[in-house]
């Protein structure tokens, strides 16, 4: 009975991975007929530090496709589909902060309350070997949200709309507390309360991955940090800043550093410690369009 009922499982899961696989073959080929506007040739990609701080009906020539939560395995895919279907990409911006390669980056991989929605939006459109990395670090989560993933890539096929295709957010408000600050400081950079997160390998993996594929299809790439409250900063650990301009430095032969964390913004223009609104994204994203356009 044991054995009848472990085989119709295996049967099953077989039969759902199949199904998928089918449908994600098909996903992909609709991917191709993704087009951007020829004259947009700068791509804002990252999480939600360029989908605030950014907005792209100001910036010159630019789309922001940032999603909130997105980390760089999930980027580096998104930019070669865009770029291999739009040539006229020459300039990417990306998101890099002080963040981004803390070990709690992959949470987003790992935890429920993240990967419930990350997964339909993401795994689609992984290559095979980002998608085995994924697979690695929670398979069950991949296997929980087949339904989800299945349902997502249904529906791009049929009204041509990508969730993974994300957005300038222009939030409007000012939530500068100190419980706030706290919460984000501890998603962040720490594991429980006073035990500090790792680095994670992957998030590396991918950042090398994203700088590699540019620096191969002749894209610039522009590594930016974006504006956050100084109190903040000062109470982010001293390693990670550290790993930070150790990892850029490493970098800057292929990708260009613009480190604005620090930028002069007056406290009515931050969403949080750190995000900016919108309007501190209007002001700088005017400074980072006059470094950006006014120098090519």
């Amino acid at each position: 009975m044991v054995a009848k009922f472990i085989k119709r499982i295996g049967i099953i899961f077989v039969v759902v991975v199949a199904i998928l696989f089918v449908f994600r073959c098909l996903y992909i080929v609709q991917l191709g007929k993704i087009r951007i506007d020829k004259k947009t040739h700068i791509l804002v990609c990252g999480d939600s530090h360029t989908q605030c701080a950014l907005n792209d009906s100001i910036m010159k020539h630019s789309l922001n496709v940032s999603n909130s939560g997105e980390v760089y395995i999930n980027t580096y895919n998104k930019i070669k589909i865009l770029k291999n279907d739009n040539p006229q990409i020459d300039t990417i911006i990306l998101a890099y902060g002080f963040h981004s390669l803390s070990g709690g980056t992959d949470n987003f991989l790992t935890k429920e309350i993240w990967t419930r929605k990350g997964f339909p939006t993401y795994v689609p459109i992984l290559d095979n070997s980002s998608l085995l990395d994924v697979l690695s670090q929670n398979t069950v989560g991949v296997i929980k949200a087949s339904p989800n993933i299945f349902q997502e890539m249904l529906n791009s096929m049929l009204d041509s709309k990508y969730s993974f295709i994300g957005y300038y957010n222009n939030t409007g408000h000012s939530l500068l507390n100190e419980h706030g600050m706290e919460i984000t400081l501890n998603r962040h950079y720490y594991k429980e309360k006073n035990v500090e997160q790792g680095f994670s390998p992957l998030a590396e993996k991918y950042l090398r991955a994203i700088v590699q594929y540019c620096n191969d299809k002749h894209v610039k790439l522009i590594l930016l940090n974006t504006p956050i409250t100084k109190e903040y900063y000062n109470r982010i650990p001293d390693k990670f800043v550290k790993h930070y301009y150790a990892i850029a430095n490493e970098l800057k032969q292929n990708a260009t550093l613009i480190d604005m964390h620090s930028f002069k913004l007056e406290n009515k223009m931050f969403g949080d410690a750190d995000h900016v609104n919108e309007y501190g994204a209007t002001v700088f994203t005017e400074k980072i369009d006059s470094l950006i356009n006014n120098s090519r």
